[in-house]
């Protein structure tokens, strides 16, 4: 990574890389701090990321992710996941593409302030098997969820 270049996709990029070589040993980003900077390097496989979620069911879930650099689409968000169990997308745009048409089975939409960690309180429902088309309106993270089986 070049000194001075900070974006979000600078950062995931060298974290993911440095993961990708290094799977065995921890991956730490320092630098100057600026919104999303903790995401990129949580998202690329990261360790010790300060993030400002507080849900417990959120860390037990993204733990058996693995960074998706399929899910990338026009550069406007990147994501991490697992069929069956759910995906993380920060999205920069005000549209995100949640393509979910080899994973049959359903899920829960929230939407994270990447700043202050809060859900916004409405969840939506995402059939599997289908691509959607989300709305954002401004920087999030998305976070879609398998709905629990009863």
């Amino acid at each position: 990574m070049e000194v001075g270049e900070t974006s979000f996709e600078s950062i995931y990029k060298a974290v993911s890389e440095y993961r990708t070589a290094y799977p065995e040993k921890a991956v730490v980003y320092n630098g100057v701090r600026s919104a999303g900077h903790n995401w990129a390097s949580f998202m690329a496989g990261g360790s010790l990321c300060d993030i400002p979620v507080t849900q417990e069911e959120f860390f037990h879930e993204v733990a058996g992710m693995e960074s998706l650099s399929s899910i990338s689409i026009e550069e406007t968000q990147i994501g991490m996941g697992k069929m069956g169990t759910g995906y993380l997308i920060y999205v920069t745009g005000e549209e995100a593409v949640a393509d979910l048409t080899h994973d049959p089975r359903d899920y829960y939409l929230y939407f994270i302030n990447p700043e202050t960690g809060t859900l916004k309180k409405e969840r939506e429902e995402l059939k599997g098997g289908v691509c959607h088309p989300i709305r954002t309106g401004d920087r999030h993270i998305l976070w879609i969820t398998k709905i629990p089986e009863y």
